[in-house]
């Protein structure tokens, strides 16, 4: 079997987070099945490793995706971070009718500096996201260029960040 089950993505994956008794949900900003579309896709880990339980497509807004995390808090959710605005965007977890329909966002935070100063700004071009706690508060973590930068996960604040030499 190809990953996929039936090698049902496109070449490139953008990302993906696992949730516990779902599966793996998986960024493909060129699904196949959706029409090369923008989709978060629900990839078995269990019983049937590696098939397709469900795919979401996204509405027109968002674009394309840079990466996806989850959430575990409340009910949890998945958030995902935008590869083409300074944007991310929340989803509640998908129920089994959302199956090959349009998921909205729950919540759609801007990235904002309150400074304006420094090398960490709102701008496009994430391809990562992880949430994490950092010195015990949780933050979404934006991957772009060779820098990590911290996010307040609430409100979209940039705290900073990390500047990761390239070898």
């Amino acid at each position: 079997n190809e990953f996929g089950g039936t090698g049902e993505f496109s070449t490139k994956p953008e990302g993906g987070t696992f949730v516990t008794g779902k599966g793996l949900y998986l960024v493909d900003n060129q699904y196949p099945s959706n029409g090369n579309n923008p989709t978060i896709v629900l990839v078995n880990v269990t019983d049937n490793f590696g098939n397709i339980d469900g795919w979401y497509n996204l509405p027109g807004f968002i674009g394309q995706l840079g990466g996806i995390t989850y959430d575990s808090s409340g009910s949890g959710q998945l958030i995902a971070i935008s590869a083409q605005n300074d944007q991310f965007f929340k989803f509640g977890i998908p129920s089994s009718g959302d199956n090959e329909g349009t998921i909205y966002p729950t919540d759609q935070k801007n990235l904002w500096n309150q400074g304006g100063g420094g090398m960490f700004w709102p701008e496009p071009g994430y391809t990562a996201i992880q949430l994490s706690p950092v010195s015990g508060v949780n933050e979404l973590l934006l991957g772009r260029y060779e820098m990590v930068t911290r996010v307040n996960p609430s409100d979209g604040l940039i705290k900073g960040g990390y500047k990761i030499p390239m070898q």
